[in-house]
């Protein structure tokens, strides 16, 4: 009586230690990519003018002239990212840019950043690539976390 006592209070007391499962939601890549990204170049041609800045943050007199940040943001869908360029030229603080959604593809070690299917833009490690191209203008930075 003993025996079947102790197994049945050692059964008990195993099956009070249930395990609870963790309702694990699978992250989407743009989780992956969401942050702060510091230029490190800039280039922007159109028509009439060919801004060319090689080496990003631009310091004159111990203050920084040339500089900006692009914001990934995650948005409603797990797989796409808000993208916002914030840029301050010659202490002239610019609109931001707000590039919208855009898709965030998973690709080997990298990451692609799609607008209505064309590749604008890469991450690979922390350096963001950036390259858009219209009729009448060129915008490409890179930028890294």
């Amino acid at each position: 009586m003993k025996k079947l006592l102790f197994f049945l209070c050692v059964t008990l007391t195993l099956s009070a230690c249930k395990k609870e499962q963790d309702d694990i939601t699978p992250r989407g890549t743009a989780s992956e990519v969401a942050g702060t990204y510091e230029l490190t170049t800039f280039r922007f041609q159109n028509k009439d003018d060919d801004l060319n800045i090689p080496k990003m943050p631009v310091i004159q007199q111990g203050k920084q002239t040339y500089f900006g940040s692009v914001e990934l943001t995650e948005a409603t869908d797990p797989d796409q990212a808000q993208m916002v360029l914030k840029l301050t030229l010659d202490n002239q603080a610019f609109d931001d840019i707000d590039f919208g959604e855009v898709d965030v593809e998973k690709s080997g070690t990298k990451f692609n950043l799609l607008s209505d299917g064309e590749k604008i833009g890469s991450i690979s490690g922390s350096t963001l690539q950036f390259d858009i191209q219209t009729t009448d203008a060129r915008m490409a930075f890179t930028a890294k976390r």
